[in-house]
């Protein structure tokens, strides 16, 4: 499923930045931050700090974080409700998302119904549709 993850940002029209397993990496840009010789959270604190558009992959994992929970979910939320970044929550896998600070807003997908309970049709056809809705919501025309 990962794979597909990667193939959908490739024609997105802002910035994407992913980080998983230690790397922080910025996809407009092409640096890659392996927190060897840089300062990997002063980088991270500065992209939640100008995040216009905040991405969150749920699953178990990321809501059992404390990392994510206490340090980049809390500034994200204030974000959004102080100066309007946008919040897509994706539902990956199943998890207990009524405990999640993210279940007030509205999720890009059921979080019910999260993607790897889904066929591959269903999740290409459910990640082409988040796509179309984070496009439409960024959109500066």
């Amino acid at each position: 499923m990962s794979d597909r993850f990667a193939a959908h940002p490739q024609g997105a029209p802002w910035g994407w930045a992913t980080r998983s397993t230690g790397e922080f990496s910025n996809g407009t840009s092409g640096e890659n931050y392996s927190g060897i010789n840089t300062d990997w959270l002063g980088d991270i604190s500065k992209a939640l700090a100008s995040a216009r558009v905040a991405v969150f992959l749920h699953t178990q994992n990321f809501l059992d974080s404390p990392f994510i929970r206490e340090k980049e979910l809390p500034v994200l939320i204030e974000a959004a409700q102080n100066r309007g970044c946008l919040i897509f929550v994706i539902a990956v896998s199943s998890s207990t998302f009524e405990d999640s600070p993210l279940a007030k807003f509205q999720w890009a997908n059921p979080p019910n119904k999260p993607l790897d309970l889904m066929s591959d049709a269903e999740q290409s056809k459910t990640l082409t549709e988040i796509y179309r809705k984070m496009r439409a919501a960024v959109s500066v025309e």
